[in-house]
């Protein structure tokens, strides 16, 4: 495919800033965490699980219609600001007008009914920024957007940790949420230099709306799924285990929108162009599976190996009971590595409804077996959610190979190859770490098994995967240089 090196290469840039500001959330998640402890952090995810379907509504499917459409008009982007604007501003009125209801519900206490209100600020916000940052990924400009959100994660961690350090406590991180959407919102504006305008038309409403429903379908199913299991945690378990079952999950979105976001935008956007053209699309859908393989599969599985140190070091010991969870929780990567992929092949080619199949059957396995579970721990429950995407994972890959014809032993062949690669590291890694801990300060060792896991995979690449290796060398070394016609050559090499 033509075009597959430089819409990675755009993709690329998103991922550097990606790592940027996955390391400077951890260091704000690490302080605030340490300050706040798992119970009032548990609150703090309670707050973010009402809020986080509304948002489904009000950003996610309004910016995904807008990039999978071939053509996209004035009336569209102006429709989708103000009915995204208003429903925004609607829902948050409500939460905030239900917030003692709610938090009773969920039994959050006095501290889930002051901070309701202030979480749900950040959807009309959100809203604002809908059509500018939809602009942007049609135009594949992912090097400015990665700069925009960069910039903004920077800028609300640091607000966050002032809070933090000034005793705000839990509030301060509604303050990064607030900051970091006011930030992205500017910075989206100034790239594209976008006004929102009043002219625009019934069909452009109805054409938008009629998308819509099927990605608001998609999107809500996905994430009750992914939210309902800690709804029974805090039902079954308590606020402080929602609090330990929070970090992981943080943790694991952090690494996920290293890779699986850049890549969902990237496939989506290409495929989306070339909706005509099946070849294109598989070309690319599977060539954007083998990178993700390659660069999600030994950050989870790394990040697994390392927890027992990496949780203790990091957040101290009133979080020890998290690493045992941040361990399961990391075997979803492997799985999302396919899974974000083939949800913006679906989308890309127009067909959310169909996406709604899968979305069914995964909430349904999940209810089925995380119900159950939590009666016998926190562990039990967080299996149990690995297991409900495991069993609903044939699905999407079912539906891919009937859009466009690439088999689901092909899909899964992509990223298993770089996995096998990372799980010999991890469990080198988790073998070694007891081992170098006895021999140094614990923040030396977790370095030295960072650097130790790194070349433990890059020479199982170099063994199992030699073109690939050769390949990433040469990537490598591209991007050193900032060469940009390297990388593309690289990066569609490496779909090959």
């Amino acid at each position: 495919m033509a075009n597959f090196g430089h819409l990675v290469s755009g993709a690329a840039w998103n991922i550097g800033g990606k790592f940027i500001q996955l390391g400077s959330s951890l260091v704000a998640l690490a302080v605030i965490a340490r300050m706040v402890g798992p119970e009032v952090y548990g609150v703090f995810a309670l707050a973010w699980l009402v809020v986080g379907l509304f948002e489904v509504f009000v950003n996610g499917a309004p910016t995904d219609t807008l990039i999978q459409r071939k053509e996209v008009s004035q009336g569209h982007l102006n429709a989708t600001f103000w009915v995204a604007s208003g429903m925004g501003l609607l829902i948050a009125l409500g939460i905030g007008a239900i917030s003692d209801v709610a938090a009773r519900g969920l039994e959050g206490g006095a501290l889930l009914a002051a901070i309701l209100p202030w979480r749900a600020a950040v959807l009309p916000i959100q809203a604002l920024a809908v059509a500018p940052s939809a602009i942007l990924l049609r135009r594949s400009r992912f090097k400015a957007l990665a700069g925009a959100e960069t910039m903004a994660s920077i800028v609300s961690n640091l607000v966050g940790i002032s809070m933090a350090v000034a005793g705000a406590g839990v509030w301060s991180l509604i303050g990064m949420e607030l900051v970091r959407v006011v930030v992205v919102c500017f910075a989206v504006y100034g790239l594209t230099r976008w006004t929102p305008g009043v002219s625009m038309r019934k069909a452009d409403v109805v054409d938008l709306l009629a998308f819509n429903a099927s990605t608001w379908g998609s999107w809500g199913l996905n994430y009750f799924g992914n939210q309902m299991p800690r709804l029974v945690i805090a039902a079954v378990l308590g606020a402080q285990a929602v609090g330990f079952y929070a970090l992981a999950q943080r943790l694991y979105d952090q690494v996920k929108n290293i890779v699986m976001i850049p890549a969902y935008q990237v496939v989506q956007a290409g495929i989306a162009r070339a909706q005509e053209n099946i070849g294109t699309a598989r070309r690319l859908t599977e060539g954007t599976l083998r990178v993700t393989g390659v660069v999600a599969c030994p950050l989870f599985l790394g990040l697994a190996a390392l927890a027992p140190i990496l949780v203790s070091v990091v957040f101290g010991s009133s979080w020890t009971q998290a690493v045992p969870i941040v361990q399961i929780m990391m075997l979803l990567g492997v799985l999302s590595a396919m899974s974000v992929v083939q949800a913006a092949v679906i989308r890309g080619l127009g067909k959310p409804h169909w996406e709604i199949l899968y979305e069914i059957v995964y909430v349904a396995a999940t209810a089925v077996l995380v119900v159950p579970a939590a009666t016998f721990g926190l562990e039990a429950a967080t299996a149990a959610v690995v297991l409900g995407s495991a069993v609903s994972a044939p699905v999407l890959a079912y539906l891919v190979r009937r859009l466009i014809g690439l088999p689901m032993r092909a899909q899964a062949a992509s990223v298993m190859h770089a996995g096998f690669a990372a799980l010999v590291m991890a469990g080198t890694v988790w073998a070694g770490g007891p081992l170098l801990v006895s021999m140094m300060p614990a923040p030396i060792a977790l370095i030295a098994l960072m650097v130790m896991g790194a070349f433990v995979y890059w020479a199982m690449l170099r063994w199992s995967m030699p073109a690939t290796a050769n390949i990433i060398g040469s990537l490598v070394l591209a991007l050193v240089r900032r060469d940009a016609g390297a990388i593309r050559a690289s990066l569609a090499g490496l779909r090959d």
